[in-house]
């Protein structure tokens, strides 16, 4: 399959129609492609107590994972940072009924595929003293699912780069770190996740915001940003109204690198997205192995803006979200 024969673009879908296996394999040519292949998934819950995050990243020889939860009362965190190899990792090539795991002397993170009533699982069983982190947490969608975002993306060098993202999901289950125990039931909170593949460029850097809340009609509104990457084509910005999916332009971010926890600006040209965010707290990795390298920062607050469909002004207040810089050298 060459690039010019792969179905670039956005579908709004539950899973695209097209193979990824194949289009993976068409990508990864040789040996040295595949070491140059990466993966991540990511889930994000926001609550009005505590903002918990975990992903799994496998990146050519090498894997990691993280783990944290915010406790916004106290301003705390509790997080867990794991580097490993593949071989620590399980990564189904499935972004909705696809296994991904994580094992490393930490702990482990489990996250199972999707079952018959709509939810994954999602597990951490992560132990060290003071930092305990016992995550047990169902989410997905009761009745309906509705169109996730999915993107297929050319990049340079005639490679291709594909992500799933949904904003919005039920949640359920219980959050336990030291000093406080969360129980989470339906309504209570809201979950994002981001499955993505891709053989994206040797030095690679973006600006990422999601969140959810409702305007001020009572319907639910979700969205997902993005700036710096997949800037060709149809990119990832896209808004939930009420479960409806409407893609947005190219937007903008506006704020302070040396100082994360100051207000950020989201805006596009045409003036069809204005956001504000206000940063709670954050988590901050930064990690320097020579060949590989990342700059990673992940802010959690809220979000107060407005967004323009159909001629019509749709706005918002104390969304709950996240907001990140990222660079990467792998």
């Amino acid at each position: 399959m060459m690039s010019t024969e792969l179905p670039f673009g956005v579908t709004f879908a539950d899973l695209p129609e097209y193979d990824l296996a194949q289009i993976r394999k068409a990508n990864a040519k040789d040996w040295i492609d595949k070491l140059r292949e990466k993966r991540w998934y990511y889930v994000g819950v926001f609550h009005p107590e505590v903002f918990v995050g975990v992903a799994i990243i496998r990146v050519g020889p090498l894997a990691s994972a993280f783990a944290y939860a915010f406790d916004r009362k106290e301003k705390s965190l509790f997080g867990h940072n794991m580097l490993g190899f593949p071989v620590q990792v399980r990564f189904d090539l499935d972004p909705c009924y696809g296994w991904l795991k994580f094992r490393a002397f930490r702990g482990s993170i489990t996250i199972q595929p999707r079952q018959s009533d709509g939810f994954r699982r999602l597990t951490t069983a992560l132990t060290f003293p003071n930092t305990s982190l016992d995550v047990q947490l169902n989410y997905g969608w009761s009745d309906h699912i509705p169109q996730a975002l999915c993107l297929l993306a050319a990049l340079a060098n005639d490679r291709f780069a594909f992500t799933r993202k949904m904003v919005g999901h039920e949640v359920s289950g219980h959050i336990r770190f030291p000093g406080r125990q969360i129980e989470i039931s339906p309504g209570d909170a809201v979950a994002v996740e981001d499955w993505t593949i891709g053989f994206h460029p040797r030095e690679t850097f973006w600006n990422w915001a999601t969140g959810a809340g409702v305007d001020q009609c009572g319907r639910t509104v979700s969205f997902n940003f993005s700036g710096g990457v997949y800037t060709v084509g149809e990119g990832e910005n896209v808004v939930w109204l009420d479960g409806v999916p409407r893609l947005f332009g190219p937007v903008r971010f506006v704020y302070n690198p040396s100082k994360p926890l100051k207000t950020w600006r989201i805006t596009a040209q045409d003036g069809s997205v204005e956001m504000l965010f206000t940063p709670e707290g954050l988590r901050r990795a930064d990690q320097d192995y020579i060949l590989v390298a990342s700059r990673f920062v992940q802010v959690f607050g809220q979000f107060t803006g407005t967004f323009i469909i159909d001629g019509e002004r749709i706005q918002f207040q104390n969304a709950n979200g996240v907001v990140e810089e990222h660079f990467a050298r792998w």
